[in-house]
């Protein structure tokens, strides 16, 4: 699945080569809405034959140890996807939005890549992600401003 963002402007224009190459730890930030909707998604346990944050987990290869340090008592007052999402960007910061759409696809959790195409699109209108972000992970990615 690549995809390519081609941003437009009165002065100049971005062009990026690989918008896969975008870095978890950029996009999805703490406290970000693409997080936290993400997250009332992937915590839901209720749900019989939908897989959740511990699918995503296993997928994304996150050591048994951390897994049940997101998943103790205190679960109910955490997120264990917020959790999780920000642990793969401190520990492995070149983990990339493909790798985590890929690890979504493979639990076939559509809603949530859903979510972070809306996002990344702009198509959700009020839920745009945050243009600094995506320009500063872009610019920092075989990227260049051509004026």
């Amino acid at each position: 699945m690549k995809t390519s963002h081609l941003s437009k402007s009165r002065h100049c224009h971005l062009y990026c080569f690989n918008s896969d190459e975008l870095l978890i730890k950029d996009v999805i930030t703490s406290g970000s809405e693409l997080l936290q909707t993400i997250a009332v998604e992937l915590n839901r346990e209720e749900v019989p034959g939908v897989k959740n944050w511990r699918h995503l987990a296993y997928k994304l290869e996150v050591p048994s140890d951390v897994l049940q340090e997101f998943s103790g008592e205190s679960t109910a007052k955490r997120s264990p996807t917020k959790e999780i999402i920000q642990w793969l960007g401190g520990r492995f910061p070149d983990k990339t939005l493909s790798d985590l759409v890929q690890a979504l696809e493979k639990i076939k959790r559509n809603d949530a890549i859903q979510i972070i195409r809306e996002q990344l699109s702009g198509a959700s209108g009020e839920g745009k992600l945050d243009l600094s972000i995506l320009l500063l992970s872009l610019l920092k990615h075989e990227c260049f401003l051509h004026s």
